[in-house]
């Protein structure tokens, strides 16, 4: 992936949206989304009882490609060949699909966010696997952001090019909590 990622803020209300997976980073996913708005379908054989929310519908069985008929944007939360098989169908869709930790399978990246006095802030590392960057409030770039909503971001950006040292290594992606 030469190419930039183009930055956009998705408008999911009254939405379907596919999460397929139904562990934990599944269940990571689904708060985000429903405050969006998306009316959710989760697909997966084992699905956490964290999911079992009103309104988000559950279909117990492994994938198939025609769970993301209708969808207008998936999340693959699964194990990669699972993400993978996801990734491809909704290729075939025309669809773009998060595949979290996964960046290969994915047409689309999400952010670190922090949402503060009306303001949100989305940083992405364009797939490159910088946890410390990106992965919570309260990480580097996020603590540049004011409580007011003006931005300590270009000051932040200023090293974002270089990748922290734990990222540099082929450590697995730590989950800043």
């Amino acid at each position: 992936m030469s190419a930039q990622v183009y930055p956009v803020f998705l408008r999911l209300e009254g939405r379907r949206v596919a999460l397929i997976g139904g562990g934990r980073v599944a269940a990571g996913k689904l708060p985000g989304l429903l405050d969006a708005g998306a009316r959710v379908t989760v697909v997966a054989p084992a699905i956490l009882g964290e999911l079992e929310r009103p309104g988000v519908a559950l279909v117990r069985r492994p994938f198939a490609p025609e769970d993301l008929d209708g969808a207008s944007f998936v999340v693959a939360a699964a194990p990669p060949e699972v993400n993978r098989a996801v990734a491809a169908a909704a290729e075939e869709r025309g669809l773009f699909v998060n595949a979290v930790d996964d960046a290969a399978s994915a047409s689309a990246l999400l952010g670190g966010v922090v949402r503060r006095g009306g303001v949100t802030v989305a940083v992405s590392t364009g797939s490159s696997r910088c946890c410390q960057r990106t992965s919570a409030p309260g990480s580097s770039w996020a603590s540049g952001c004011a409580r007011d909503g003006r931005s300590g971001v270009s000051r932040w950006g200023s090293g974002a090019r270089s990748c922290c040292a734990p990222c540099r290594t082929s450590t697995p992606r730590r989950r800043l909590r």
